[in-house]
């Protein structure tokens, strides 16, 4: 993307499969906003508890449940051979403001689920 061009970029359970150098993924995501730009990230912040979704879905979801539950598997595996970076709350905000943006909204879903939403804009976009 041309720099200061993208008024949105959505990281959707995605964000922890491309940290092999965050620093640079997060400067290279502020620059492509645009003033009053927003980069919105929904992602994990740990393993999935297996057997607590499995007695969750399995009645609930009995045809969709065995696939997700692979996929779910073959994250922690993921996970477990460090495959993927999980980020906390804080190297999150530092990864950013590092980069040249800020902050605005976090949500922690924890620990009802293992997931996060936040969004942040440049620094200064008013």
């Amino acid at each position: 993307a041309t720099a200061g061009s993208l008024d949105l970029i959505i990281f959707c359970r995605s964000f922890y499969a491309m940290s092999d150098d965050s620093s640079a993924l997060a400067r290279a995501v502020v620059a492509a906003l645009a003033p009053g730009g927003l980069i919105c990230i929904y992602d994990l912040t740990g393993p999935f508890d297996s057997p607590a979704l499995d007695a969750f879905f399995r009645e609930r979801e009995p045809q969709a449940w065995p696939r997700f539950r692979t996929a779910l598997e073959e994250f922690n595996a993921g996970l477990r051979a460090g495959k993927y970076r999980l980020f906390s709350e804080e190297e999150l905000f530092a990864l950013f403001a590092a980069a040249g943006g800020e902050v605005v909204a976090f949500e922690s879903f924890e620990p009802r689920a293992n997931n996060f939403q936040m969004c942040i804009r440049l620094k200064n976009a008013g």
